[in-house]
């Protein structure tokens, strides 16, 4: 009954959406005019978490949302458990992401006061419970709870558990052999999994090297995928052969990106942010030193609108000076993307919000009151090629607007004709929720 119940609320909430994300879009493209001789190369939306404006963040309903929605790539984050399981979600902690609060069993797991590393920095745990204390049994026990943040609903509280890797792969193979079995025509949705803080755990792993990275790419051959150009992929759902998904590796400790650019050949995206350790590589020598080890570069969305030095004062970050000018410096917010790719790197960005939440465009210098259309307009005219974004529906309406406009079509960003009836996608999401 519980699960009818989550069918039914999830039909319904689908339907308008799916009519609304698939009658402006056309084989995942822009209608360009017909005096367009070359095909637009439309940067990358990537539903950051799954559809968490719609579902409870890294849960499957979260995944099968946003690629019934149309998204290119779904993001799931993964962690390791106690026994060095992957499974889904973002944070270390679960104590606001769950209702693990609630539940006696796991108070002797209750940390007043811990200190742990980080990529290289002390983070202090006060108050929480860390996922990697748990076994997998014990973590399936957990519900997920939304978190408090803009409108997001909470109806779904306490549905769901957090989803091993395995449970994430099994719902993207579903979902591609339910739309490749309605009409021929592949709708292959990527998939970009974020491995979270290696080093931390393969420390926990009695300091094993590259546990973590090693467990991923064992994980990603199991259910069918080359990690070398040298060998084929093979994937599978229910005895039946479908096209694998594009994988894009990311990771915000170079170390890993290093090591799985040495050891395999798939493609990658580094992650940088403004702490201490990360800032070398937002100069030019710095950046420099990843070319060739990663296609991608991600990259907090304000480095390249308010800079890095803004975004340094503003969290009042004391770094070496001295070292930084002998890497040439910063890169300046509207060169990042040029230089990136001269060096052979395309730049994506993290994250653009629901317009329905604060954008935290320009906060480090003064919060803009921009809309959503304007913010991503920036970035497309900057040449960005990938974007972590939450409200998937939205921001594939202002991408394809944009391009058509800049092709020549109709204007006015999100104006389309509706098309009142089901594509072969919308019946095939649909489908999957009986």
């Amino acid at each position: 009954m519980r699960s009818q119940n989550y069918n039914l609320i999830l039909l319904i909430l689908l339907f308008p959406f799916e009519i609304f994300c698939h009658s402006i879009r056309n084989d995942g493209k822009p209608s360009l005019s017909s005096s367009s001789k070359a095909e637009v190369e439309l940067p990358l939306i990537i539903a950051h978490r799954g559809d968490k404006v719609q579902m409870p963040e890294h849960t499957i309903p979260a995944y099968e949302f946003a690629m019934a929605e149309g998204v290119d790539f779904v993001e799931p984050d993964l962690v390791m458990t106690k026994d060095s399981q992957l499974v889904c979600y973002h944070d270390l902690t679960v104590g606001s992401g769950t209702d693990v609060r609630s539940r006696e069993e796991f108070e002797h797991l209750w940390i007043s006061e811990r200190n742990i590393t980080l990529n290289g920095e002390v983070k202090t745990i006060r108050d929480d419970w860390l996922i990697s204390d748990f076994t997998l049994a014990q973590l399936k026990t957990l519900r997920i709870i939304q978190k408090e943040t803009g409108i997001r609903p909470k109806y779904f509280d306490r549905m769901f558990s957090i989803p091993t890797f395995d449970e994430f792969m099994e719902a993207v193979h579903k979902f591609t052999f339910k739309v490749s079995s309605m009409d021929g025509k592949d709708k292959i949705v990527g998939i970009m999994p974020e491995l979270k803080h290696p080093s931390y755990h393969n420390a926990l792993n009695n300091n094993t090297s590259n546990q973590m990275e090693k467990s991923f790419i064992n994980k990603l051959k199991f259910w069918g995928y080359s990690v070398n150009n040298s060998e084929s992929s093979e994937c599978t759902y229910n005895y039946t052969q479908i096209p694998c998904s594009s994988v894009v590796v990311q990771s915000f400790e170079p170390e890993t990106i290093k090591y799985l650019h040495n050891t395999t050949d798939l493609r990658l995206m580094a992650l940088f942010e403004t702490t201490l350790n990360n800032l070398p590589y937002l100069t030019y020598k710095g950046l420099a030193e990843l070319q060739g080890k990663t296609e991608f570069v991600g990259l907090w969305k304000e480095l390249l609108f308010t800079g890095t030095l803004a975004e340094i004062n503003y969290t009042k970050l004391t770094y070496d000076e001295e070292e930084i000018a002998a890497l040439g410096g910063f890169i300046e917010p509207e060169k990042i993307v040029e230089y990136a790719e001269e060096l052979g790197m395309k730049v994506g960005i993290y994250t653009i919000y629901s317009s329905w939440e604060d954008s935290k465009r320009g906060c480090a210098l003064e919060c803009t009151k921009e809309s959503k259309n304007v913010e991503l307009d920036y970035y497309f005219g900057l040449g960005v090629k990938a974007f972590f974004v939450e409200g998937v529906c939205e921001s594939l309406r202002i991408r394809d607007g944009y391009f058509r406009r800049k092709d020549g079509g109709s204007s006015g960003a999100g104006q389309v004709q509706l098309q009142w009836k089901l594509t072969s996608l919308s019946q095939a999401s649909l489908n999957l929720l009986w």
